[in-house]
């Protein structure tokens, strides 16, 4: 177990900038308790995308996404989301997310969940509107916004 370590840490320190979360470790502009989190991130990447046995159901991967979420939210924000799309990247739930029929990423099928998810389409009805029609008769708003 100690070889083990030795090398994870060895290849952290000497390994060559090849995965998404070095760029990261070698930025300048990423404050260091967020490059603090970004290591643990880096580890897995050096491990996971030297074999197909831990793909990611999602794209962009577990990993990316949490080195995402740590650079834009800061290390504790991040950390929380990340962790939330780990449980979500469960093989377990695997079914569940086909049965959504969420979008899928054309090329190898995966599931897209960005960092920042897409605007939502603007409309000029009146959420208080939605609202007042929600609170006199249930779900009502909801026919109305559409």
């Amino acid at each position: 177990m100690r070889w083990f370590w030795t090398i994870l840490f060895t290849s952290l320190l000497f390994g060559q900038p090849q995965y998404p979360a070095d760029s990261l470790l070698a930025s300048r502009s990423v404050p260091l308790i967020h490059k603090a989190g970004l290591l643990p991130i880096a580890a897995w990447q050096r491990l996971s995308y030297n074999t197909d046995l831990l793909n990611c159901q999602f794209y962009p991967s577990c990993s990316n996404y949490g080195a995402e979420a740590i650079k834009k939210y800061g290390l504790f924000r991040g950390s929380a989301l990340a962790s939330e799309r780990i449980v979500r990247c469960s093989p377990f739930a695997l079914h569940y997310h086909m049965e959504t029929r969420a979008p899928f990423h054309a090329p190898d099928g995966r599931l897209i969940d960005y960092v920042t998810p897409a605007p939502a389409a603007k409309t000029n009805k009146s959420p208080w509107l939605a609202s007042l029609l929600s609170a006199l008769i249930p779900g009502s708003g909801r026919i109305y916004a559409g």
